[in-house]
């Protein structure tokens, strides 16, 4: 092995801030480090991750009810639509009798 070889072996700068950052983020904030590590997995865009999160306190704030939806377009997120509804248990036709 030549020293060339092992100077390009050598960790960059940016690996070793990576894996300390990591390591933190483990220690101090497990979930969040799942979400990382997910994020990492699967190479979903991580700036949908905040867009998804107002949908669902949106709704959690206003009514509690409902869903959020996510299209998706060609491998595209057109939209991140959260929509709240009103939680009924009536019957849709009455008895006119």
């Amino acid at each position: 092995m030549t020293n060339m070889d092992r100077f390009n072996s050598l960790p960059t700068v940016e690996q070793v801030n990576l894996v300390n950052y990591t390591n933190v983020l483990m220690t101090i904030d497990p979930q969040l480090y799942a979400i990382h590590l997910e994020l990492l997995d699967t190479m979903v865009n991580p700036i949908l991750i905040p867009k998804i999160i107002q949908a669902i306190a949106g709704i959690a704030m206003g009514t509690r009810y409902g869903k959020v939806q996510i299209f998706i377009e060609d491998g595209v997120v057109s939209q991140i639509k959260g929509e709240e509804s009103r939680l009924m248990n009536e019957l849709a036709l009455i008895d006119r009798n």
